[in-house]
Formats: structure tokens, C-alpha cells, sequence
């Protein structure tokens, strides 16, 4: 995926806090590490957490979490869209 560097800044809320942890705090040591964990086992999903850390690095992101199933507005519409996705995907699976 490519991205400019974006000068604006951008909200994105999650309402996994190994996300916003990963993304926010984690991910300096997994890199000075070798994408490894403090317990020396590879990262898990090493490769989109690089694809994410390269976004992050050119896009100015304030990292916000949010309780799941809490009445967040934008939470409830992408997990709803999710839902619809997986159903698409699992019907489509048996044809």
C-alpha cells in the first residue's frame, strides 16, 4: 500500500487494546528485537504489523481505544460490517 506522508492528523479507534498497545508501545522493541517478544518468540502477524507500522510512520495518528459493544457509534457500524463480511465470505465458501 502506498501513502504520501499526510500532514493532517488522523483518529483511529480500535477496541482491541493488543492493537493500540502493539502499534503505540510494543512495536519499538519487537523492531530493536528483531521482531521478536520480550519472552525472544516471533511476533505473530510480523508482516502486517510492518505494514501498519509503515503507515503509522507516515501518517501523523492519534491511537484511541474503546470498550467493544459500549454504544460507540463507529465501533457498532464496523463491527455490524464485519459481521455482513464474514457471512458474505463463509456463503460464498459453498457454492
Amino acid at each position: 500500500m502506498q501513502v504520501k506522508h499526510i500532514k493532517t492528523t488522523v483518529k483511529i479507534t480500535v477496541d482491541s487494546e493488543y492493537v493500540k498497545n502493539g502499534i503505540t508501545m510494543w512495536i519499538k522493541g519487537w523492531k530493536r528485537n528483531g521482531w521478536k517478544t520480550k519472552e525472544k518468540t516471533n511476533v505473530k502477524n510480523s508482516d502486517l504489523w510492518k505494514q501498519l507500522d509503515a503507515l503509522n510512520q507516515k501518517i501523523n495518528v492519534e491511537w484511541e481505544w474503546t470498550k467493544s459493544h459500549d454504544n460507540h457509534d463507529q465501533n457498532e457500524r464496523v463491527d455490524r460490517i464485519a459481521r455482513e463480511q464474514a457471512k458474505r465470505k463463509l456463503n460464498s465458501s459453498y457454492l
